[in-house]
């Protein structure tokens, strides 16, 4: 998988990051994944972003969050977020989810592109079949990181990292991720969802909930998925935790992402 990571600085350095890195595969990508031209993308990638490139990490130890992005989204898409968190002293980082993000470009030129689209018109059974592996490959991405970062020593934000506190939080998809991440892995402690999906969660998380705590912030309906609503507040009465929902008037789906 393809990660990026931002860490509170002590110096900037001669560049900003880009918003979009490789813009010209990103433009094409996300204009034939949303059905619009490369013009309307095209202004995206002159984003200018608070984040600079390799800047020197600040002396200290911080907490680190995890990111989740949404289906067929991409790893930077909360940006927003991202940078304020981290303006608060926090670390995050956020993958690529390899065929679910819009687009996965790696260092050595391999590049894979969304492949995890349904029909509307799906079985309830190929629903399942499709969706919990892949909520448990996405949840799986996210233990990797971790595993994968305790393991870096030699890695120069390693002494920066405090792995006593971890948290998560994702969009749609990435919020589902989100939770059943926290469900399989004792080291998260802290669980933010960004008007997540609930539908591919199964009973199990949802008739038992967190024991750590969880915030939902979403839209106040789901309308075309009527069934997303009821499995949230059956999670929410169930988490043992601090728990809590916010509805924000007038907001859409895509109002919780940068998009």
């Amino acid at each position: 998988i393809v990660v990026q990571v931002w860490y509170p600085a002590s110096e900037i350095s001669d560049s900003l990051y880009p918003y979009m890195d490789y813009p010209e595969l990103q433009i094409e990508s996300i204009s034939k994944r949303i059905g619009k031209g490369k013009g309307f993308i095209k202004p995206a990638a002159n984003v200018k972003t608070n984040s600079y490139y390799k800047a020197k990490p600040i002396n200290g130890k911080f907490p680190l969050i995890l990111f989740s992005h949404g289906l067929g989204g991409y790893k930077s898409q909360n940006l927003i977020n991202i940078e304020t968190l981290v303006s608060q002293g926090y670390i995050v980082i956020a993958p690529d989810h390899t065929y679910d993000a819009t687009i996965s470009i790696f260092n050595n030129g391999d590049i894979i592109e969304f492949s995890s689209g349904l029909p509307n018109d799906v079985s309830p059974e190929e629903f399942w079949e499709v969706r919990i592996p892949q909520i448990n490959t996405r949840a799986g991405d996210m233990s990797f990181i971790i595993d994968k970062l305790q393991t870096m020593k030699d890695y120069n934000l390693y002494s920066s990292i405090d792995f006593n506190k971890i948290g998560i939080f994702g969009h749609s998809f990435g919020g589902a991720t989100s939770i059943v991440s926290s469900w399989n892995d004792t080291r998260i402690s802290a669980c933010l969802n960004l008007d997540g999906w609930f539908v591919p969660i199964v009973d199990d998380i949802i008739n038992t909930g967190l024991k750590i705590p969880f915030c939902y912030i979403g839209q106040e309906e789901w309308e075309e998925t009527p069934l997303n609503y009821p499995k949230l507040n059956s999670f929410y009465k169930n988490c043992s935790d601090d728990a809590y929902i916010l509805k924000i008037k007038n907001s859409h789906h895509f109002d919780y992402a940068d998009m």
